[in-house]
């Protein structure tokens, strides 16, 4: 019986980390030719979370000609895993958040563009969020300018 047990837990432990629920390993270059000369809002710097590796230099920037926000996620990296989410939030855990969407890689120079009327100057922390099981992989503390 205690062998069953094992090899089922075996099992959907490797289930919730199968190759097609993780996110993409390529790194990813954006480009931010086109918002040259908007302003530095908010910066910060990532920080695992629960045993997990998340670094990288945070900015967030306001591009006034086009009233948008660009988060930049410079040299990072993080570990993967399933459903990992990119939010904005006003405390170190999900809690009135705006989510950026998903995790586009494990690592590279990432960008994530949110309208004007999407930012909230209380939110204070940016977080790499595994939505399947509620864990924090990444955080960082943002410091408004």
């Amino acid at each position: 019986m205690k062998k069953i047990i094992i090899l089922l837990t075996t099992l959907i432990l490797a289930a919730c980390a199968a190759p097609e629920d993780t996110v993409p390993t390529e790194a990813i270059n954006d480009s931010i030719t086109d918002i040259v000369g908007a302003s530095t809002i908010a910066e910060g710097e990532l920080a695992g979370r629960n045993g997990y590796t998340s670094v990288g230099d945070i900015e967030i920037l306001f591009n006034a000609p086009t009233n948008t926000y660009s988060l930049l996620m410079n040299d990072f990296r993080n570990s993967n895993g399933p459903s990992l989410k990119v939010y904005l939030s006003e405390a170190s855990t999900p809690r009135n958040i705006l989510n950026l969407g998903s995790l586009r890689s494990t690592n590279g120079n990432i960008r994530y563009d949110f309208d004007a009327f999407d930012f909230n100057p209380d939110f204070t922390h940016l977080l790499i969020w595994c939505d399947e099981f509620g864990v924090g992989f990444g955080e960082a503390s943002l410091q408004i300018l």
